[in-house]
């Protein structure tokens, strides 16, 4: 999620995370499923993380996206959960788009 905060920013266009609950995927298009990978910080497309088995991802949204400035495309802040053994918080700033747990 950080890294499709700073892929927005560093090339000037909106970049998106499309959220499930075992993958996280990184695009410029909104659509799902994802017609417009984005690279990740190797080069690699398309750029998908698949959570390791017993971690479940639980996003309010399905997709999250940022603009050209990084700012996040939601009316507030946003808590992803992710579960496993325990249970992590990212949160998702609405005005910054700040990336933070």
């Amino acid at each position: 999620v950080r890294f499709a905060q700073k892929l927005a920013i560093a090339q000037r266009r909106a970049a998106f995370v499309q959220l499930s609950a075992s993958t996280a995927t990184l695009c410029y298009s909104a659509g799902v499923p994802c017609s417009a990978h984005a690279p990740g910080p190797g080069g690699e497309k398309p750029y998908a993380i698949s959570a390791p088995g017993g971690v479940a991802i639980a996003s309010p949204v399905a997709v999250l996206g940022f603009d050209a400035g990084g700012r996040p495309d939601i009316a507030a802040a946003l808590d992803i959960q992710v579960t496993g053994a325990a249970t992590h918080h990212v949160r998702v700033e609405r005005e910054t788009g700040y990336v933070h747990d």
